[in-house]
């Protein structure tokens, strides 16, 4: 059963009052049970607990209508941020990672590798250019998020991606590649499986490869940071999952308490070190286990935002992502490029 059918099985159990009392949607899909009317608000005690504990705004916008109002407690997800590979570092005399995009660049040269024919045969900063476009569009995010770039004016109305700082910061994605050229089309391997085996020197990716590399790679020595800002903070794209109670359930106190306890400290804590989860919320990150680990602290200090809800926001992601790739082929301009996203993601916006 594929995701759509899943919910909209849900979706008419709830409607026939035989549904659950408790449900996870994901956040690109909770719209559509808060317009159904199917969930209800989380009473006021639950919502300032979210409101105190949500690790970043795209954790509490998860669990949130278009109008604020908390529908839910955020249970799991995550959010990437930058890793590095630490042999190539102490090669290149690099002593810690960068901070702003100027040391990205300065770094990212100094990691780019040639084999005899000029070619890239270690990319200094892996350019996500091919594959899912959604991963495409949110492995670029940060960099629109660090320009100062917003998706889409306050009523969310229209597209505003493609303006002067959406076009900049896709310049400057480009540029990583052509002019600065820490990277190539040509590159032998990319992504994890390039970092892997020794052809990516950083990239941007979620925290579950920790776990992945400690675990399949165990020669391999790796740190994490942080994305680098621009002019403003870089923030990764989340995916959070909440937990929502059913407008239908006749115990709906009952399901809250029951929220409430799963997500406090003790058991919360010791759910996300068993399943070697990034914590979602602040009581959880404060456990020894998450302070003391380096590796996940940069995840925990990353800021990060969610797509805003629409009912076609899979879609969204996906066209940008698409004339993320565009431009990177030098199919079009960044402003090209996104100017026709902007018109495409418009008549989506229209289809609601």
């Amino acid at each position: 059963m594929t995701q759509d059918e899943y919910n909209t099985k849900l979706l008419v159990d709830l409607n026939a009052g035989i549904g659950p009392d408790i449900f996870a949607p994901t956040e690109s899909t909770l719209i559509k049970f808060i317009r159904a009317k199917s969930i209800v608000p989380v009473p006021a005690n639950v919502g300032e607990f979210v409101k105190a504990q949500a690790m970043n705004k795209g954790v509490l916008d998860a669990v949130s209508g278009p109008d604020g109002t908390i529908y839910g407690i955020p249970y799991f997800g995550d959010w990437p941020a930058m890793f590095y590979n630490a042999d190539m570092y102490k090669e290149a005399g690099i002593s810690r990672p960068p901070a702003t995009w100027d040391e990205l660049v300065d770094t990212a040269r100094k990691l780019t590798k040639r084999d005899a024919a000029g070619s890239v045969a270690v990319s200094g900063f892996f350019v996500r250019k091919s594959g899912a476009q959604l991963g495409t569009f949110e492995k670029w995010y940060p960099f629109f998020a660090a320009n100062g770039g917003r998706l889409f004016d306050a009523g969310m109305t229209k597209s505003i991606f493609n303006s002067p700082e959406g076009v900049q910061a896709l310049q400057f994605y480009v540029d990583l590649m052509y002019t600065h050229k820490v990277d190539s089309f040509d590159a032998p391997k990319g992504d994890t499986d390039g970092f892997i085996g020794g052809n990516v020197a950083q990239y941007i990716r979620e925290p579950d490869n920790i776990a992945a590399f400690q675990s399949e790679a165990p020669s391999l020595r790796f740190g994490t940071a942080v994305i680098p800002n621009g002019k403003a903070k870089a923030r990764g794209m989340a995916t959070i999952t909440p937990i929502v109670v059913s407008s239908g359930s006749k115990n709906q106190r009952a399901a809250f308490d029951l929220l409430m306890w799963l997500s406090s400290s003790a058991i919360d804590a010791r759910r996300c070190q068993a399943l070697q989860m990034q914590p979602v919320l602040k009581s959880t990150a404060a456990a020894s286990f998450y302070k003391e680990n380096a590796l996940l602290q940069p995840f925990l200090q990353q800021e990060a935002d969610i797509f805003p809800f629409h009912l076609k926001s899979h879609e969204m992601e996906i066209v940008i992502g698409k004339y993320v790739e565009t431009a990177l082929h030098r199919g079009m301009t960044p402003k090209e490029a996104l100017d026709q996203a902007a018109k495409e993601v418009d008549e989506l916006l229209r289809a609601q």
